[in-house]
């Protein structure tokens, strides 16, 4: 039953690491100002979960774990990651739609 786990865990690191990549390439393409700044803080703080996300792996491998329990958190991380990867998308369309070119 522990390989779902690292399954759910690695699927969770691995959409996290595709935020970082997507927040990355948005930022260079927004112009600077109050957008540029949030992308920023944005950055930083999904860099701050895909560090907690393999923090998580980590400390699964060391451990006994209550595989329910253990489940649901890492379903909440990956749904997490899901969220991120969504609203990044969405920004990218919003800015591309008001700026007329291709994010």
């Amino acid at each position: 039953m522990d390989i779902i786990l690292y399954v759910m865990s690695g699927l969770g690191i691995l959409l996290m690491a595709y935020a970082v990549f997507s927040c990355i390439r948005l930022y260079r393409v927004v112009p600077g100002g109050k957008a540029k700044g949030a992308l920023g803080i944005l950055l930083i703080l999904v860099v701050v979960f895909l560090f907690g996300y393999v923090a998580g792996a980590v400390l699964l491998f060391n451990m006994e774990t209550n595989f329910v329990k253990d489940a649901i958190v890492f379903g909440i991380f990956d749904l997490g990651a899901v969220f991120v990867i969504v609203a990044l998308g969405l920004i990218r369309r919003i800015l591309t739609y008001f700026e007329g070119r291709k994010a």
